[in-house]
């Protein structure tokens, strides 16, 4: 049977897993499994088991092959172990928990839909010493969006005031025609005398003296 250490862990590193952004718990073959997309990322086994102990698989493909240079790491059955999978065996003792914390992390990412990470990776990813007492947060309402001011109705542009037309010139009134001035005396005697038109008389007078 698992010693009241390795339950404690356990329930650490379950508790860790189930914290992780879109991760669940389920129960198939009867073991407790951490799934992310419908994927299992972590194996914690039934913890009831006296000839395994306290156990749990993970995927690591980055730090399999340092994992299983450590004692009572193997590769997981099933032919698991070719994708990276790793299976720890641990009884009493001390066990290293914020390195298992930390495997836990990298089969999350390995198993998790890319958006899914990359999401966690915006937010902050959880170090492997706060995320297992993260509690999940509820969802906080959106703020609601400010009301829009009704915007006032805009003035109507004035029409454009008329010109005045400015006054029409007055016609230039007509210049007055001078006169002619009348000759003086003088200038009569210059002028040469008009010759007057013969008269009836005058005709027949002529012709008697002929």
């Amino acid at each position: 049977m698992a010693s009241a250490t390795t339950k404690a862990v356990r329930t650490r590193l379950i508790k860790l897993a189930l914290g992780l952004p879109g991760a669940f718990e389920d129960h198939p073959w009867g073991e407790t499994v951490a799934k992310v997309g419908g994927k299992v990322f972590v194996f914690f086994g039934t913890g009831t088991s006296a000839d395994q102990g306290f156990g749990f698989s993970v995927k690591l493909p980055q730090s399999s092959s340092v994992a299983l240079m450590l004692p009572n790491v193997e590769s997981t059955g099933y032919g698991l172990g070719k994708s990276g999978w790793v299976t720890v065996r641990l009884g009493d003792g001390s066990l290293p928990t914020e390195m298992f914390e930390e495997w836990i992390l990298e089969s999350y990412r390995a198993v998790a839909p890319k958006r899914v990470v990359k999401a966690m990776d915006e937010g902050g990813a959880p170090s492997s010493k706060n995320a297992s007492a993260k509690k999940k947060a509820a969802p906080k309402k959106k703020a609601a969006a400010p009301k829009k001011k009704v915007a006032a109705p805009k003035k109507k542009a004035a029409a454009p005031k008329k010109k005045v037309a400015a006054p029409k010139k007055k016609a230039a009134a007509p210049k007055k025609v001078s006169k002619p001035k009348r000759a003086t005396p003088a200038k009569r005697a210059a002028l040469p005398k008009a010759v007057a038109k013969p008269t009836a008389k005058r005709k027949i007078a002529a012709q008697k003296k002929r």
